[in-house]
């Protein structure tokens, strides 16, 4: 695996330095190919979203849109339009950074909580809310949208190409997969919990470990049950009575 994320990573920094050359904006893409990464690879062995990368890549995005605003500047247009003031660029970079985390992490929360009260347990994870708030952070308000829209679609389609007992899996090292991979690890964590099937997703060290707690809970289950029937064996016995007469 390995081998491969680390050939997956040079081609993404080349990628980066024949699209920018050795500017600002090349820097910028390269830190976010990093956490990208990162996340992705962590995801995908151990289904953990690490609050240590999430956080400190938010407050590096916000820092590098002051410097590198995103290019559509749809923040300085909003304000333009509707206030007539014209922001300095690297205030409206860090706006357009402010609002693309809002609107993406505040989504996926509000899916989260609507899930969890109609269906009465959990249908999203709070990292994959972090994780949108740093992905917006650097791709601000609508590269943000896009990036939910596109990479949704992205992980209906990959879901959906696996068969009944498998489900499509994959990291998140575009932009467009780090929002698709929202749905595929919502996909896989809700036929788990859905039909209790295990095998269906062990593509993974993280499933298997899925599975390992799964089949310890069952066995508990299963042990308690044994006992209460076996306590209620030993209550409900029918006592013999002896006669006295013979």
């Amino acid at each position: 695996m390995y081998p491969l994320i680390e050939l997956a990573t040079g081609l993404l920094f080349v990628a980066a330095f024949v699209e920018f050359g050795v500017t600002q904006t090349m820097v910028k893409w390269l830190f976010f190919t990093c956490l990208i990464v990162v996340l992705a690879v962590t995801d995908l062995r151990v289904r953990l979203l690490p609050d240590v990368v999430n956080w400190p890549g938010f407050a590096a995005g916000l820092m590098f849109s002051a410097f590198v605003p995103p290019d559509h500047e749809f923040a300085g247009f909003l304000v333009w339009r509707f206030l007539r003031f014209r922001m300095p660029e690297f205030a409206a970079g860090i706006l357009d950074g402010i609002l693309g985390a809002a609107f993406g992490s505040f989504l996926l929360w509000g899916l989260a909580k609507g899930y969890r009260a109609v269906r009465r347990r959990d249908g999203l994870g709070m990292g994959d809310v972090k994780m949108m708030a740093m992905v917006g952070a650097f791709l601000g308000l609508r590269g943000t949208f896009l990036t939910l829209l596109v990479g949704s679609l992205l992980g209906s389609v990959m879901a959906r190409a696996g068969n009944r007992e498998r489900v499509a899996m994959g990291d998140r090292e575009a932009i467009p997969v780090a929002a698709g991979d929202v749905s595929r690890d919502w996909r896989a964590r809700h036929r788990v919990w859905r039909t209790g099937d295990c095998g269906a997703v062990a593509d993974s060290q993280g499933d298997r470990w899925i599975e390992g707690r799964i089949k310890v809970q069952k066995f508990a289950f299963e042990e308690q049950a044994r006992k209460e029937k076996k306590g209620c064996s030993q209550r409900c016995k029918p006592k013999t009575i002896h006669s006295t007469f013979g």
